[in-house]
């Protein structure tokens, strides 16, 4: 994210992390965290987000979920697992849809 920031790539715009650790996700909102290492994570994400003027959106996201979609090795340095997976990351995070459409009680 820093050499994005840095070449210009993340000015002014909106970023979704998304995570597979949900205390990240409750940490980053809660702009805190009594564990060192996770307080210096959230603190690093804040001033990429200061730096360059927009909204970093942290997401959790189940992890049989990233399994499925062959992104989990990610964190494990596995930059080529998942390549040939079929489910899309897209499908659990239908940023395309309204409420309504993805909940079918929400409106009458």
């Amino acid at each position: 994210m820093k050499k994005l920031l840095k070449d210009g790539n993340l000015n002014e715009c909106e970023l979704f992390l998304c995570t597979d650790n949900l205390v990240v996700e409750c940490a980053y909102y809660k702009r805190s965290s009594s564990s060192r290492s996770l307080f210096l994570l959230v603190l690093r994400l804040r001033k990429v987000q200061m730096a360059g003027n927009m909204i970093l959106r942290v997401i959790y996201i189940f992890g049989k979920r990233m399994i499925n979609c062959g992104i989990d090795g990610l964190s494990r340095g596995i930059t080529n697992e998942g390549v040939t997976k079929e489910v899309p990351i897209l499908r659990y995070l239908p940023f395309d849809q309204g409420a309504a459409e993805i909940s079918q009680g929400f409106l009458p």
